[in-house]
């Protein structure tokens, strides 16, 4: 389907219901589509796990791997990175968001 490498865009997120739509959004509609999107809640106290959840449903490349435990930042970035499969792989904070060409 496409001819440029895969790209891993792994994203840990905690408590972030404020931010995470726009952040998947931004990744969602970058220029450069051939990527991947992992994605965990850290056990968030918020609604963050169920935006992700609803998202997820309408975009094929995103990967859920939520963890049933807090983890922290750290273990969660690991355990995404064992799941990724691009050539590339870059880790996206979960209250950020990137330009369309990033």
């Amino acid at each position: 389907m496409y001819n440029t490498p895969l790209l891993s865009v792994i994203i840990p997120a905690y408590n972030v219901e404020k931010y995470i739509s726009k952040t998947l959004d931004s990744i969602i509609s970058q220029t450069y589509q051939n990527i991947e999107i992992l994605i965990a809640d850290d056990l968030s106290k918020d609604n963050t796990r169920n935006i992700i959840d609803s998202i997820s449903k309408t975009d094929s490349r995103i990967i859920v791997s939520h963890n049933t435990k807090n983890l922290g930042k750290v273990k969660t970035v690991n355990n995404l990175f064992k799941l990724s499969k691009g050539k590339y792989i870059t880790i996206h904070d979960s209250d950020d968001w990137s330009e369309k060409d990033r």
